[in-house]
């Protein structure tokens, strides 16, 4: 579809899986020759791996086309939401695993989708993967019924669908193809309708077993589709005879002798599926480089415009935030056109005295909208949501795509982003 696409990966440890498919892709080797995809950029790729001064276990800021690091857990999601803000064309896919789904932020994130308009902005695809375990534990979306499941998100607004790769019979490959195109023809559905109030946008929950195609048992203990395949699994092989048996028959099942050959690397079958353009590459997005293509300066206003005469002693004027606000209604104005800054506010605009800022604008809000209601529209550029995490994770995205953002609070609250910034920097 020549679709323009992100790619955000909430877990953490998944990082492997990226980054194998950014070498496959050409993109590690784009940036660093050492990584062509032969046998040599093979031996850099998985002896560096998790390894000092070479590459670290998540993804990082030095990651091509990444702009969440995973390992904050909680962010996934929101940070997606941001990122598409403002870029009709671009449709982010979120992976969100199960672990992270029960944190407070996400729990948070799955209502952004009342603040999104899916025709002036772009598209979150939401892919909540389910492999049933956290590191010593169940999770409680995989124990879950699929029935719980759909009633849940279908509840929360969104139209979801169910990729189950631990069914017999069913070649979990064909169904999540099958489900990306049907997640592009909604969209478009969506999109092309004259219903714009509550849009059902799809969603895709991925069950698939812990340890996928790893060993079934190690010493008597499951590890496949239970938590003990989380991290390592043999961590004996170099001493036990049996868990190097074990270790060898779990890695030659890949066949990788018939997927790559030392004279002529990987087949044909690697090279047809990347898009021709190689900006359409997972790791190659412009939106996560920045730079000319996306970013525009911030126009400002000049500040003493707006500034009043307090030379005298004891003099009361209008306050600070007040003129804070009519400041921000005007950068609003001079950037209409280029629509490159949100103001984001956990429901604080009118108690911090920043309401001038709706003589310019409107919050953002996709759901009815009542003949009383206040600054709501589906154009808005104020996003409101009782929850600091969300509107910092918005906030990321929307600055990390190239674009400009306020985030109010007050002292209370500071505590929470600070915690976040600490969170995040980790």
């Amino acid at each position: 579809h020549d679709q323009d696409a992100m790619f955000v990966l909430g877990p953490g440890h998944g990082f492997p899986a990226l980054q194998a498919n950014l070498f496959l892709e050409g993109t590690l080797g784009h940036f660093d020759q050492s990584m062509q995809p032969n046998l040599a950029g093979i031996r850099k790729l998985c002896r560096e791996f998790s390894w000092p001064y070479g590459f670290p276990s998540h993804s990082n800021p030095e990651t091509p086309g990444v702009i969440l690091e995973g390992g904050e857990l909680g962010y996934a999601l929101s940070t997606s939401y941001g990122a598409a803000m403002d870029n009709p064309n671009l449709l982010v896919a979120c992976l969100i695993g199960d672990g992270e789904a029960e944190t407070g932020p996400t729990a948070g994130a799955w209502h952004l989708n009342k603040l999104f308009n899916p025709r002036k902005d772009g598209v979150v695809l939401p892919i909540l993967h389910l492999n049933g375990y956290k590191i010593s534990a169940p999770t409680v979306f995989g124990r879950m019924s699929n029935y719980e499941l759909m009633t849940l998100f279908s509840g929360y607004g969104y139209e979801p669908r169910i990729v189950d790769a631990t069914k017999e019979g069913v070649d979990p490959h064909d169904e999540m193809a099958a489900a990306l195109e049907w997640a592009h023809a909604l969209v478009a559905e969506i999109r092309a309708s004259s219903d714009k109030i509550a849009p059902r946008m799809p969603m895709i929950v991925m069950r698939t077993l812990k340890g996928w195609t790893g060993p079934k048992e190690v010493e008597g203990n499951k590890i496949e589709g239970n938590c003990l395949a989380h991290q390592t699994v043999l961590s004996e092989a170099k001493s036990d005879p049996e868990q190097l048996k074990i270790l060898n028959h779990w890695l030659k099942s890949y066949k990788f002798n018939e997927l790559f050959s030392e004279l002529t690397g990987f087949g044909d079958f690697v090279g047809d599926i990347l898009p021709d353009t190689p900006e359409k590459r997972l790791g190659m997005s412009k939106h996560a480089h920045g730079g000319d293509g996306v970013y525009k300066s911030l126009i400002l206003p000049n500040i003493n415009d707006f500034a009043e005469d307090a030379e005298t002693p004891g003099t009361i004027g209008s306050s600070s935030m007040r003129r804070a606000g009519a400041y921000l209604a005007e950068v609003f104005r001079q950037n209409a056109d280029n629509k490159n800054f949100r103001f984001m506010s956990p429901d604080e605009t009118y108690s911090n005295k920043l309401d001038e800022i709706f003589q310019a604008t409107s919050r953002s809000w996709q759901w009815p909208i009542m003949s009383w209601d206040k600054d709501l529209s589906q154009d808005g550029r104020v996003m409101e949501m009782l929850s600091e995490h969300n509107m910092q994770g918005l906030m990321q995205g929307y600055v990390l795509t190239g674009r400009h953002a306020m985030f109010a609070s007050y002292e209370a609250f500071l505590q929470v982003v600070s915690s976040m910034v600490d969170q995040y920097a980790k």
